[in-house]
């Protein structure tokens, strides 16, 4: 189609772009986007000579070349002559879903629309669709261009039908030393046979009517058999980085956040990477954390009958977590750092954060330290953390009486659990005990960290404000022999 032919397209809106000013120097937003897959959108604000902020999006593909000679020095929208040439036009939501006009090669931009929200602020990028052959593209894909570092994309889901205002995307950056899988998994249950640490992002859709504390899925007995990002937390797109081009895009969004933070979950028993992801970005979103969420995904089989593989597993890892966390406190140029693990997941953690105390190796960005559900013998909790507690500006322990996989864990070792409350209730100086007996409702008992609101809400204020219990609402101060904990009102 020529420049002078009159087009009339649909449009396709994606909300899936990286924004930046164009007042920038050309060598500090070249660098930014080397962070993403050449096919991505980026999104160009600048200043017209009237005063007005406007936009020109385009592909990285696209703007790699007008850049690749221009002056390093210079601002992108001196380089691309942004204030003698017109915006992209701007719309309001669902105003416009077919491209009228003439379409313009030469000058992409003007081809594409911006969505902005009631407040101006851009939320989607609109593409006039025109026909072209189509391409035999895998799901799969293990493409890359070693030379330049290129991601590797490992998993991605079909094109959604949903319109992209119907969901959100939150990236989840995460560290796994899981053996690779070219299912949907994206990482197997079984170790990586040299133990190396593999990085890399994934974009997590959450639905616009998302419920706060619910992980939503395609459920058979509402006959949903497929999955849709207009329902359901959903994995989008998984990318497998290099260790440098992955603290780069993590530096770009811990630095991007008011609070310059990130937290980083670990996850506990029978959990794929899928699930840990999906919950990460699910707590992200509903804590409204505005720092980078990061899983920390050791090998656990996924399976209940996996148990005792996921013990030794979690030894085995412990190494590669003190790795990842020491490379995340010099790297990340994060001023905060928290970390949320669950069940098993903690055994790693709080052994990890003994041998740090003994070696006299701190970490100063480690703020909140949340324990959820610890599977981990009670007895040896409270002579670890006599050694750690001065571990981070909080040391927070969510337990229940209700949790049947902590109940099951104690059956199997004889002795108490530390994520148990009832009698056998864990208090130590310098750890806030929190009994959720009284929230935990849900089937297995054994995820209410994430899976009940009036838990969340309380997270909140632990890893937003740091706010001790005492100030919290919702929990109570309650004593026993061994000393005093929180608990929330039933």
């Amino acid at each position: 189609m020529s420049s002078s032919d009159f087009a009339l397209v649909p449009i396709r809106w994606t909300k899936r772009f990286l924004r930046t000013d164009a007042s920038q120097p050309v060598g500090a937003v070249r660098l930014v986007i080397t962070a993403i897959r050449r096919n991505q959108w980026v999104l160009l604000d600048w200043i017209s000579p009237r005063g007005l902020m406007q936009h020109s999006p385009l592909r990285r593909s696209e703007l790699d070349p007008m850049l690749v000679d221009a002056r390093q020095d210079i601002p992108v929208a001196d380089a691309l002559r942004l204030g003698d040439s017109q915006p992209s036009q701007v719309v309001d939501r669902d105003s416009q879903k077919i491209f009228t006009g003439n379409l313009m090669p030469q000058i992409p931009w003007l081809n594409r629309k911006v969505m902005v929200d009631a407040t101006g602020q851009p939320v989607a990028i609109g593409v006039p669709q025109q026909a072209r052959p189509k391409e035999s593209v895998s799901r799969h894909s293990e493409r890359s261009d070693d030379r330049l570092g290129s991601p590797r994309l490992l998993w991605q889901s079909e094109p959604p039908e949903a319109h992209p205002t119907d969901y959100s995307i939150v990236r989840v950056f995460y560290a796994t030393d899981r053996q690779k899988s070219f299912k949907s998994d994206c990482y197997a249950g079984r170790r990586c046979p040299q133990g190396q640490l593999k990085y890399g992002t994934c974009d997590i859709s959450i639905p616009r009517d998302h419920r706060i504390a619910k992980l939503e899925s395609p459920k058979w007995s509402r006959f949903q058999f497929s999955w849709n990002p207009s329902k359901h937390v959903q994995i989008l797109e998984c990318r497998e980085l290099r260790s440098d081009p992955f603290y780069e895009a993590l530096t770009l969004q811990v630095g991007s956040s008011e609070l310059s933070d990130c937290f980083v979950f670990i996850h506990g028993f029978n959990v794929s990477f899928t699930d840990g992801v999906r919950r990460t970005a699910q707590m992200a979103y509903d804590l409204g954390f505005k720092g980078a969420p990061i899983l920390y995904s050791w090998p656990s089989a996924g399976r209940v009958k996996g148990y005792l593989a996921d013990e030794t597993s979690i030894e085995w890892t412990r190494p590669h977590l003190e790795l990842f966390l020491n490379d995340l406190a010099s790297r990340s140029h994060a001023d905060a750092i928290h970390i949320i693990a669950h069940s098993m997941g903690n055994r790693a953690l709080v052994k990890l954060l003994e041998m740090l105390q003994i070696a006299g190796r701190q970490l100063p960005q480690l703020k909140q330290i949340v324990l959820t559900a610890p599977d981990i013998d009670a007895g040896e909790f409270v002579q670890l953390a006599a050694r750690f507690r001065g571990y981070g500006e909080r040391l927070t322990l969510y337990a229940s009486s209700n949790d049947l996989a902590i109940q099951f864990s104690k059956k199997i070792h004889t002795y108490a659990r530390a994520g148990e409350a009832g009698n056998d209730i864990v208090i130590v100086p310098g750890v806030d005990t929190i009994d959720a007996s009284a929230v935990d409702t849900s089937f297995m008992g054994h995820s209410y960290y994430a899976e009940r609101r009036t838990l969340l809400s309380d997270l909140f204020y632990v890893i937003n404000a740091g706010i001790p219990p005492n100030d919290r609402h919702g929990l109570e101060a309650r004593s026993c022999a061994r000393g005093p904990f929180w608990a929330f009102r039933a």
